[in-house]
C-alpha cells in the first residue's frame, strides 16, 4: 500500500477512453448469414458464413478532447476460434473512420465477415444445437493513455502511449438450429438428438423386417455385415452376430451364393475346408523348354471327397499337388514322392554338453549331447581326469590351454544359454571361461569370463556386463548367460544377478573354452552346456545341479518330440512338385520300456529274500548280521535301509544278460 501511493505520487496515468469495459458500448447484429449448398439443408452435410454489424461508442474523459479519442484503432473479425488479432494494430489508423457522438463520445459502424465456412458437422446433429464456441465476435483495439511524471503535485513530461488487447464476443450462443443427420440412415437410427429430448422408439427402425424388441441390432439391417438381413438369418438358423457360422473363412452370403453350406465348414468330409476348395491350388501341367514347370489352376468338387474317382481323396491330392478333377495312379504318389532327413528331438535338450569326464591323457572330449568330439585347439592341452564339480573336470594352466567345440549358435539372430561350473586359481587379469571363436564372418565375443575383481562378466553387445557378486579363489561356482533375442542375462550359483536390454552382433564362430590368447583361464571348468533357448531361472538351476535331458529319445509319457523331415518329388513330369507340405501332427504316446528284472524291495520289516520281478528269482542277504532293515519308508512305497556294513546279492538280476550293453537305475538317500 505504501508503495503504490508513492508510486501514484510520482507517476500519473489518465487513460483517455472511459467505457472501455462498459457493457452498453457495443451494439451487434447479424447481418446475413449465408447456407454453402442449398441442398444440404439443416443437416450436418451443411455449412454457413455469417457477417455483423457492429457499432462502437467511445465515451472519452473530460480535459481530453475528441481528437485525442480518435486516435484509437479498433477492428472487428467473425471466427470460429477465439485468436487474437491486435499484433499488427496501432494508434491513428482510423481517425477519419470517428464520427462525434455529441456529450464526449465518438462512435464508428463495421461490418464483420466469417473467413471460410462453418460446418454443421463439427457442431453435430441435435434439436436446438446452438454455435457456442465455434463463432466468436473478436474486438481488438489499440486505445490511447497518457502517461506523466509529477513534481511537486503537477503533472510534468507527458507521453501519449498505446494500450492493445482483443475482446472474444462468443456470439455463437445466440445462434440455435435444429441439424439433422446427413442421411436417412442417420436420421432413422432416432438417437441424435442430443439434449432433453427424446425421439419415439421406431417399431422396425431398421428394415429389416424384426421388431423392436426381438431385433438384436435394432439400428442395423444387418448386424454382423455378411450381407444378409437379421431377419433372414433369425429366420434360417444363422448367427445375426456372426458373419462365418460354421468358421471355414467364408461368409455366409458368400456360401449361400455359391451354393456351399453355411452350417458345415467341411461338407464332403475330405478334410478340406470349404475355403480351400473354393479358393483351389496350383497345379503343375507341364514344362517350358528351360524345364521350368508350367502351372494352372484347379478346383474341386466341394461335394465329393473325390471327385476324380482315383481313390486318392482331394485332401491327398492338394497336399501333393495333384489336380482334383484328372484321376491319378495311387503308385504315382509312391514313386514320385520321396520322404527324407527324417529327425526326431527332444524338446528342452542341450546343443552341446561337455562333461569332461575323461581319463588323464584324453585329448578329444565327447559332447554328450551330439556324440561329437570337441578337440583341443592348440599345441597344449588342458589336463583331464582331475577333480570336477561333478565327477572329472579340465584344469587349464593359465598360459595356452583350450578346447573348441563346433556350434552353429548366431547371437545376432538366435536365442541361447550358455553355463559352466569354473574354479578359478589365479586372477591377475582377465580369465576366459567361454567365448565365441572367429569365424567366417561377425565379431567374436567373450561370453563369460571373470575379472581381477573375482566378479563374472559379458561382453556380449560390445560392452561389458558385470554381476555384482564377487568369488574367491580355489571355490566351485556355477555361472550362465542367456539372451532372448532383446534382453541379456547373467547368473551365478543359479540365481539372477544382473540384465540388459542389447543387440548382438553376429557371429558364426566355433564355442571355445578357455583361449590361448591374452585372457587364458587359470583353474579348473565343468559341465559346459549350450541350449538354443533362453532358459529361465529354474532350468538353469538345474542345469547348477547336473540335471540334463540329452537328446537320447528315451522320453516319459506326455514329453514333447520334434519331428522335421523333408519331401520331394521326383518325377520329371506331372505332377511333379509338392506345394504344400501338411499340417503338423501331435503324437502323445510312446513305446514304453519294460525293464527286464525289477527289484522293488517292497517287502516288511524282518525279510530277508526280495522278490525280483520279471524272473523267478530272489535278492538274498550274505549272513542276518549284514541283512539291510526292510519296511522303511522309500521313494515309492518302501525301501531297504543300508548301516554301511550291511550287503544284499542280487546276481539273479544278471542271470539272463546276454547283450552289449546295460542300464541300471535305482533310488537312493545316502
Amino acid at each position: 500500500w505504501v508503495t503504490e501511493k508513492i508510486a501514484e505520487s510520482l507517476y500519473d496515468v489518465d487513460f483517455i477512453i472511459r467505457n472501455l469495459g462498459s457493457v452498453n458500448r457495443l451494439e451487434y447484429n447479424f447481418l446475413d448469414l449465408t447456407f454453402l449448398d442449398a441442398e444440404a439443408g439443416f443437416t450436418t452435410a451443411q455449412a454457413i458464413t455469417y457477417s455483423m454489424q457492429v457499432t462502437n461508442t467511445l465515451q472519452y474523459a473530460g480535459g481530453h478532447g475528441p481528437d485525442e479519442a480518435k486516435k484509437a484503432t479498433f477492428r472487428y473479425f467473425l471466427q470460429t476460434t477465439p485468436i487474437n488479432q491486435h499484433g499488427p494494430l496501432a494508434l491513428n489508423q482510423m481517425n477519419n473512420e470517428w464520427q462525434g457522438a455529441g456529450h464526449n463520445k465518438i462512435e464508428t459502424n463495421a461490418t464483420a465477415s466469417l473467413q471460410g465456412a462453418l460446418s454443421f458437422a463439427t457442431i453435430g446433429a441435435g434439436i436446438n444445437r446452438d454455435l457456442g464456441g465455434n463463432l466468436y465476435l473478436s474486438e481488438a483495439f489499440v486505445t490511447p493513455y497518457v502517461g506523466c511524471w509529477r513534481v511537486f503535485g503537477f503533472n510534468t513530461s507527458c507521453t501519449t502511449y498505446p494500450y492493445s488487447s482483443t475482446i472474444h464476443i462468443d456470439v455463437g450462443e445466440f445462434s440455435v438450429f435444429d441439424i439433422l443427420p446427413a442421411t436417412l440412415t442417420g436420421f432413422y437410427k432416432l438417437n441424435w438428438a442430443n439434449s432433453s429430448l427424446h425421439f419415439p422408439v421406431q417399431l422396425d427402425q431398421d428394415g429389416d423386417g424384426l421388431v423392436w424388441g426381438t431385433d438384436p441390432f435394432p439400428t442395423q439391417w444387418d448386424g454382423d455385415g455378411d450381407g444378409l438381413s437379421d431377419y433372414y438369418e433369425l429366420a434360417n438358423g444363422l448367427d445375426p452376430a456372426n458373419a462365418d457360422k460354421d468358421g471355414d473363412g467364408i461368409t455366409d452370403q458368400e456360401e449361400l451364393r455359391r451354393g456351399l453350406n453355411p452350417f458345415n465348414a467341411d461338407i464332403d468330409g475330405d478334410g478340406l475346408t470349404d475355403l480351400v476348395e473354393w479358393q483351389g491350388w496350383q497345379v503343375v501341367y507341364d514344362y517350358d523348354d528351360m524345364g521350368n514347370p508350367l502351372f494352372t489352376w484347379a478346383w474341386p468338387d466341394p461335394y465329393l471327397a473325390d471327385g476324380d474317382q482315383d481313390r486318392l481323396s482331394d485332401q491327398e491330392e492338394y497336399f501333393y499337388a495333384l489336380h482334383p478333377r484328372l484321376a491319378s495312379s495311387e503308385d504315382a504318389v509312391l514313386d514320385t514322392i520321396r520322404f527324407s532327413d527324417g529327425t526326431v528331438t527332444e524338446q528342452g535338450a542341450p546343443k552341446l554338453l561337455l562333461r569332461f569326464d575323461e581319463e588323464s591323457g584324453a585329448t578329444t572330449f565327447l559332447d554328450n549331447a551330439s556324440g561329437e568330439l570337441a578337440f583341443c585347439g592348440g599345441v597344449s592341452c588342458p589336463v583331464a581326469g582331475g577333480n570336477g564339480r561333478y565327477n572329472h573336470a579340465l584344469n587349464f594352466d593359465g598360459t595356452d590351454d583350450y578346447i573348441r567345440a563346433p556350434m552353429d549358435i548366431d547371437p545376432s539372430v538366435d536365442s541361447f544359454t550358455a553355463a559352466a561350473w569354473f574354479n578359478v586359481s589365479d586372477l591377475s587379469i582377465n580369465r576366459t571361461i567361454l567365448q565365441q571363436a572367429t569365424g567366417t564372418m561377425g565379431t567374436s565375443r567373450v561370453w563369460l569370463y571373470v575379472l581381477p575383481s573375482g566378479r563374472v562378466s559379458t561382453s556380449l553387445g560390445g560392452a561389458g556386463l558385470t554381476i555384482p557378486q564377487a568369488v574367491g579363489l580355489n571355490e566351485w561356482h556355477h555361472t550362465a548367460v542367456s539372451y532372448d533375442g532383446t534382453t541379456l542375462s547373467l547368473y551365478l550359483d543359479g540365481q539372477l544377478e544382473t540384465s540388459d536390454v542389447r543387440t548382438l552382433e553376429a557371429s558364426d564362430g566355433d564355442l571355445l573354452v578357455s583361449v590361448a590368447a591374452a585372457r587364458p583361464f587359470s583353474g579348473s571348468i565343468d559341465e559346459v552346456a549350450l541350449y538354443d533357448t533362453a532358459l529361465d531361472q529354474t532350468a538353469i538351476a538345474n542345469l547348477a545341479a547336473a540335471h540334463y535331458n540329452v537328446s537320447d529319445l528315451v522320453v516319459a509319457p506326455g514329453d514333447t518330440l520334434d519331428f522335421q523331415m523333408s519331401i520331394s518329388n521326383t518325377n520329371p513330369v506331372y505332377p511333379a512338385q509338392v506345394v504344400y507340405y501338411g499340417e503338423p501332427d501331435n503324437f502323445t504316446t510312446v513305446e514304453a520300456i519294460t525293464p527286464t528284472a525289477r527289484l522293488y524291495m517292497d517287502e516288511s520289516a524282518g525279510a530277508t529274500s526280495f522278490a525280483i520281478a520279471g524272473i523267478t528269482a530272489v535278492a538274498t542277504c550274505a549272513s542276518p548280521a549284514t541283512c539291510p532293515t526292510a519296511g522303511l519308508a522309500g521313494q515309492q512305497d518302501t525301501a531297504l535301509y543300508f548301516d554301511g556294513n550291511d550287503e544284499l546279492n542280487a546276481d539273479a538280476l544278471l542271470q539272463n544278460y546276454s547283450g552289449t550293453g546295460f542300464t541300471i537305475s535305482l533310488w537312493f538317500y545316502p
